[in-house]
């Protein structure tokens, strides 16, 4: 199941599917959470340059170098990239069926922007 979702983020990303496995370690318990029938139903994957909120309330970059991580879409402002994952099997991810419980797509900026 993972080698299909760091494929998908490699393949995206345009990164090595060892460094989208090296990024996506850091997030293991969301994404085994994300094979479970009672975990989230979608995963989200952004490579960005990550951004914090200031004392006067706007966003700013940090740093300047692009990391790779999970979110909820719900914080985090979509910028540039994202990989978006759906669990399409509500009895869960199956190793031998990945392909067939998971829809995998991408998304650029904002939503509409997309279409």
């Amino acid at each position: 199941r993972a080698v299909f979702i760091a494929g998908k983020v490699a393949e995206a990303f345009g990164i090595s599917v060892d460094e989208a496995k090296s990024g996506m370690g850091a997030y293991d318990v969301e994404i085994k959470a994300f094979y479970e029938p009672a975990g989230p139903p979608k995963l989200l994957f952004y490579h960005q340059v990550p951004e914090v909120e200031n004392a006067d309330g706007d966003f700013v970059q940090v740093g300047s170098a692009k990391k790779l991580f999970v979110t909820s879409g719900e914080l985090d402002r979509l910028r540039e990239h994202a990989v978006y994952f759906v669990r399409t099997n509500p009895r869960g991810v199956s190793d031998k069926s990945v392909e067939q419980d998971v829809m995998a797509g991408e998304g650029r900026g904002s939503g509409l922007g997309s279409f």
